[in-house]
């Protein structure tokens, strides 16, 4: 009878027909998923059905520890090791052993000057351990100060102007002792040779304030 009457309403009106068994539909739907639901969480406390809840969160963070936490040393384990003092040595300079002039030259002294001294063009000094002033002028001469005078030491043969008398900054140039000047008397010096081609180095033995045994040690 009611299958006849529901062929008889959709003949008549399919829309409405249509519409009713849509509404029919939705009303079945909305009951049976809240008794599913239900059904399905029912059994009590101990029911091995029963939904768990998750996590928040909040719970999450407190749960589990974060890679900075389990990274990051502690600051006890990270303070530097302060530096331990480093032992350091006192020394005391020994004074120079002085030692006897070459042979056959007579011993050799001074002290260094308290004023001005008259000299020309000079282009290098040095003093030596006996307290000796040595000096070099550009035109070729090697001076020393000892006993208060000045002395000519030696000579050099240099040009300090270019050909035709044009400037030039030639001549000797450079003076030096050696590190070992108390044991071995040596005196260097650097200078233009008179061709403006070539430069020497040289060495002369201190007897007694005298420039000798002048040898010719580097050729440029």
């Amino acid at each position: 009878m009611g299958y006849r009457v529901a062929v008889r309403l959709l003949r008549r009106n399919p829309r409405r027909a249509a519409l009713a068994g849509a509404a029919a539909l939705a009303v079945a739907v909305a009951v049976a998923v809240p008794l599913t639901v239900a059904h399905r969480g029912g059994g009590g406390a101990g029911s091995a059905g029963r939904p768990t809840v998750p996590a928040t969160a909040g719970s999450l963070a407190a749960a589990t520890p974060t890679a900075t936490q389990s990274a990051t040393p502690s600051a006890s384990a990270t303070a530097p090791a302060s530096p331990s003092a480093t032992p350091t040595a006192r020394v005391t300079p020994r004074p120079a052993t002085p030692t006897p002039p070459p042979p056959g030259c007579p011993a050799a002294s001074g002290t260094p000057p308290a004023g001005t001294l008259a000299v020309n063009f000079p282009t290098a000094l040095a003093f030596a351990p006996d307290g000796r002033l040595f000096w070099s002028e550009r035109r070729g001469t090697i001076r020393v100060l000892q006993g208060g005078v000045a002395r000519a030491f030696a000579t050099v043969a240099t040009v300090t102007t270019e050909p035709g008398g044009g400037y030039s900054e030639r001549g000797l140039l450079g003076l030096a002792l050696s590190p070992s000047f108390a044991a071995d008397h040596y005196v260097y010096a650097f200078y233009d040779l008179t061709d403006r081609v070539h430069q020497d180095i040289v060495r002369f033995t201190d007897c007694g304030g005298v420039g000798t045994a002048m040898k010719t040690t580097s050729d440029f």
